[in-house]
C-alpha cells in the first residue's frame, strides 16, 4: 500500500507553480516501468531549476550514489551535482565528481559518456584555473596579463602554466 509523505511549502520566493510537493513511497514490485525513479529525479529537478541547490542535492545525490552506471537518471543526477558545484565554485566536490566520472562513468549510452568526458575534463581544467587564481591572489599578485608570443599561442601558454 503506498505511503503518502507530504513536504513542506517552497521556502523560495520564486516557487513553482504548485507549492504542496507530494511523495508516494511505492514498493519496487509494484514499479515496473519504474515511475519512481522519474518521479524521485523530477522532484530533485525542480529545486534545481528554482535555484534551491541544498533541497535539490538532498536529492540528487542518493540517486547518483545508487544509480551511477545503471540507468539514465544516475547520469543525469551526476551532470545536474557537477552543473551545481560549478556554478558554486565549490571545486573540491567538482573535482571529486569530475575525478570519479573520469574513473568510473556513469554514462550509459555512448551519447553521454562522450558529454561526460568533455564535462569532467573541462571542470578538472577549471578547477587548476580557480587554484592559480587563490594562489595569485594569496601572494598579493591582483592582475596577470599574458599575450603569447610565436607560431603556438597555446603551447606557449601550456609551458608557462608548467613553469608556474
Amino acid at each position: 500500500m503506498p505511503q503518502e509523505v507530504i513536504q513542506p511549502t517552497w521556502p523560495s520566493k520564486r516557487q513553482p507553480p504548485s507549492t504542496r510537493v507530494a511523495f508516494v513511497v511505492t514498493p519496487a514490485a509494484s514499479d515496473p516501468a519504474k515511475n519512481a525513479d522519474l518521479y524521485a529525479f523530477d522532484s530533485a529537478d525542480f529545486y534545481f531549476l528554482y535555484g534551491q541547490f541544498g533541497e535539490a542535492k538532498k536529492r540528487y545525490a542518493p540517486i547518483y550514489k545508487e544509480q551511477c552506471g545503471k540507468s539514465e537518471f544516475g547520469y543525469r543526477a551526476w551532470e545536474r551535482l557537477t552543473t551545481m558545484a560549478n556554478l558554486e565554485h565549490d571545486i573540491p566536490t567538482s573535482r571529486g565528481l569530475a575525478e570519479a566520472e573520469l574513473t568510473k562513468t556513469c554514462a550509459v549510452t555512448q551519447e553521454q559518456v562522450v558529454r561526460a568526458k568533455d564535462i569532467a575534463t573541462r571542470t578538472v581544467s577549471g578547477g587548476y584555473y580557480i587554484d592559480a587564481f587563490a594562489a595569485y591572489k594569496e601572494a598579493g599578485v591582483t592582475h596577470l596579463s599574458v599575450s603569447p608570443v610565436g607560431a603556438d599561442p597555446v603551447k606557449t601558454i601550456e609551458q608557462l602554466r608548467d613553469l608556474l
